[in-house]
């Protein structure tokens, strides 16, 4: 990503107050380059007693970020040898659908729940990589990962699930 635009915008009282485009070095451009970009929102926020936090959030290309998505958690899946023998398995349930959860749950691959559950380095490291882990999330029809996991007939993924919600409260 060396090569790509970065666009910054500077919101104030919900107007976009000013907007810079910084572009890659001169000798990375050519006439036929189609850049990437990032695009960064700065929000100053008043806060405790006058002073101002700047918050800054920032967005990129859908399509980068499933790219960035896949590297990510193929490299995450790497690192532990029981979720590494089905890394390509969860790769294919996991990439495509809305919901990480969910999309384990039904599919073939949701034995591979409690093992990702187990390790606390697991987790945080899906969710950097921008995955959410939260049982309690809707998908598109409504339906939390607890309705599916219900419907397994192990009752050990409830277990972790509520567990889950209840310790990170």
């Amino acid at each position: 990503m060396q090569d790509c635009v970065v666009e910054l915008y500077y919101i104030k009282s919900e107007e976009i107050e000013n907007h810079t485009i910084f572009y890659p070095r001169e000798q990375s451009i050519s006439s036929n380059d189609n850049f990437d970009a990032i695009v960064i929102f700065n929000h100053p926020d008043n806060q405790l007693e006058d002073r101002v936090e700047d918050t800054f959030r920032c967005g990129i290309e859908i399509e980068s970020c499933q790219k960035l998505q896949e590297k990510a958690l193929n490299n995450i899946l790497e690192k532990d040898k029981l979720l590494k023998e089905n890394k390509f398995k969860i790769l294919k349930a996991v990439l495509n659908g809305e919901n990480f959860l969910i999309s384990l749950f039904n599919s073939d691959e949701h034995e591979v729940v409690p093992l990702i559950y187990k390790s606390p380095y697991i987790l945080t490291e899906i969710k950097y990589a921008g995955f959410n882990l939260n049982p309690l999330e809707r998908g598109r029809d409504g339906l939390s990962a607890f309705y599916f996991c219900i419907s397994l007939s192990d009752a050990q993924y409830l277990n972790i699930l509520y567990n889950f919600v209840a310790n990170t409260c």
